[in-house]
């Protein structure tokens, strides 16, 4: 198994989250980073959220590190929906016995300024969560994205 290989783990859900589906992804890398963005509404999860817990509870039964990849929304009402259901995703995995995941923020195209810098930065804080950022290098970062990736809470950047 690769050391510290990050794969985003996406596609069609699993029907249920199996220990073969688990072991599968458990093949390829060591740090899963489960794909949340729902098609139309991408600050939202595409998982129902008792699979999704399970999910996490058969990836990290494999011994991999898990993360939710977010869509990095900088819309104060979008943020303030991602919230509520990442808030209900860490509540559930306490109430399951479920490690609670690290949280990736994917900057490529969403992130368009900082109007909930401060607001997420709050959240990390009170969860305590291991937090990265993901993006497409480019020559020119936008202002906006700078700061994202300054945000002293940022632990990585992928």
């Amino acid at each position: 198994m690769a050391r510290n290989l990050l794969v985003w783990v996406d596609g069609p859900l699993p029907k249920t989250a199996s220990p073969g589906w688990a072991q599968g992804v458990a093949q390829v890398c060591d740090v899963a980073a489960v794909w949340t963005p729902k098609e139309g509404a991408l600050h939202l999860c595409r998982w129902p959220l008792g699979r999704l817990v399970d999910a996490l509870r058969e990836l990290q039964a494999q011994g991999l590190s898990t993360r939710l990849t977010v869509w990095a929304t900088s819309d104060a009402g979008e943020w303030t929906q991602q919230a509520a259901w990442l808030r209900d995703v860490y509540e559930l995995c306490a109430v399951g016995g479920v490690e609670r995941p690290g949280l990736d923020l994917d900057a490529e195209e969403a992130w368009r300024g900082t109007g909930t810098l401060a607001a997420i930065g709050a959240f990390v804080a009170q969860w305590r969560l291991s937090v990265s950022v993901s993006y497409v290098p480019s020559v020119r970062l936008s202002s906006s994205v700078r700061a994202l990736l300054r945000a002293p809470w940022v632990g990585e950047i992928i």
